[in-house]
């Protein structure tokens, strides 16, 4: 299969999802109810998921298949977007735009688009893949789900790599979208694709630690439930700290802080394990 999708993520954000936003698309929808779009952005997000989760499961085409599918004139893939953390996947539904996540190739992100066409449009759908319908009959299911993410060791020089020598801030944006596209959307306060999306921006968009220190702020203080931070952990400290954050020494410091004492990894395993078997 395919490496998990980073945004979201997350199922979800990215879309994480947004971290990356979940649920209402980019637009305005004139005379709909606030029940009406309620239910749109709850429909978009169960598609958005199980897309994700199956990209996961069928993986990327063969090359010839991939070499096939290019445009001799264009070398882009329907619905994929370069981002600076990878390939962002979006289709236009209703005349809105859905993201479907940012994923590590241009074609897992294209294999995303291709579901959701299929999903959204039938065998009508222009597709990227010719093999695409065949794995969207065969395996699709509204009921699919990620497999759970725990979080992953870092390795010991990552803070000194990334925060402590010449980095810049920039380069750092996206592993605030991977670990927002860690959290399970039970895990957060928000399920908005639009909010989501918003934090990936920004995230792109960084220019300084107090930049980075915010958006992690953010995330951990006003995003993530407080069920699911440790017992004890004195987060009103840790947040100020991240306001006055400078350095990509004192970031690297704050991020190891909620990473390792802040988060309770195990609780966000079980909510994964929780939304699966759901």
């Amino acid at each position: 299969g395919a490496s998990p999708p980073r945004e979201a993520a997350s199922h979800h954000k990215t879309i994480k999802s947004p971290p990356v936003s979940n649920g209402t698309p980019t637009s305005h929808h004139h005379g709909a109810s606030p029940a009406d779009l309620e239910a749109q952005a709850s429909s978009n997000l169960a598609m958005v998921d199980a897309v994700r989760a199956l990209v996961y499961k069928v993986g990327i085409p063969s090359p010839a298949v991939a070499a096939a599918a290019v445009n001799p004139h264009s070398d882009k893939f329907i619905g994929v977007r370069l981002k600076q953390s990878g390939f962002g996947s979006v289709i236009k539904k209703n005349h809105s735009e859905i993201n479907l996540g940012i994923y590590e190739t241009a074609e897992e992100a294209a294999r995303a688009y291709d579901m959701a066409a299929l999903f959204c449009q039938g065998d009508r759908a222009k597709v990227n893949f010719s093999d695409s319908l065949h794995l969207y009959d065969q395996n699709f299911s509204m009921d699919l789900k990620l497999p759970s993410q725990p979080y992953p060791t870092r390795d010991k020089d990552f803070y000194t790599q990334l925060f402590e020598q010449s980095t810049p801030p920039s380069k750092a944006g996206s592993v605030l979208t991977d670990l927002a596209d860690r959290l399970p959307y039970s895990s957060v306060m928000s399920t908005s694709l639009d909010i989501w999306e918003d934090f990936s921006r920004k995230n792109e968009a960084i220019e300084t630690w107090s930049d980075f220190a915010k958006q992690l702020a953010w995330l951990v203080r006003h995003q993530i439930l407080p069920e699911v931070l440790t017992p004890g952990w004195d987060s009103d400290t840790w947040e100020s700290n991240c306001n006055a954050c400078e350095t990509g020494h004192e970031a690297g410091r704050l991020l190891r802080e909620a990473e390792e004492g802040g988060v309770d990894w195990q609780k966000v395993g079980r909510l994964w394990d929780s939304e699966a078997g759901s």
